[in-house]
């Protein structure tokens, strides 16, 4: 279960942002043949044109957003080539590195934790 960094941070009066972040995310799911069963609408994999009943021939992905993935699908009898980068923004929170932060959490900080 993920935590809820949002209301851990303002229990504690931290400060914070949540920024829009790039997340891992391959845009569909497999079967055990590489035929894809779902894509994600809107995904990167589905902007770059893959969709659900396409036959995976290839595939170069890693679990890195920033990490350009490439593939080939068979549709119609007719193999495609893409590329595109699996990723979704999120915002994801991070504590600043404010005064009032690195006082309420170092060790010798008035409010320490």
């Amino acid at each position: 279960m993920p935590y809820d960094l949002p209301a851990i941070f303002e229990q504690f009066d931290l400060e914070y942002s949540a920024d829009q972040s790039k997340v891992f995310e391959s845009g569909f799911t497999r079967d055990q043949d590489n035929v894809v069963q779902y894509v994600v609408p809107g995904s990167q994999a589905y902007l770059a044109g893959l969709r659900a009943g396409d036959q995976l021939r290839s595939m170069n992905m890693y679990s890195d957003p920033n990490t350009e993935a490439s593939m080939s699908y068979q549709r119609d009898g007719q193999t495609t080539e893409i590329s595109f980068y699996p990723y979704r923004e999120e915002p994801i929170p991070q504590l600043l590195t404010s005064d009032g932060n690195i006082a309420m959490i170092s060790p010798d900080g008035n409010k320490g934790l």
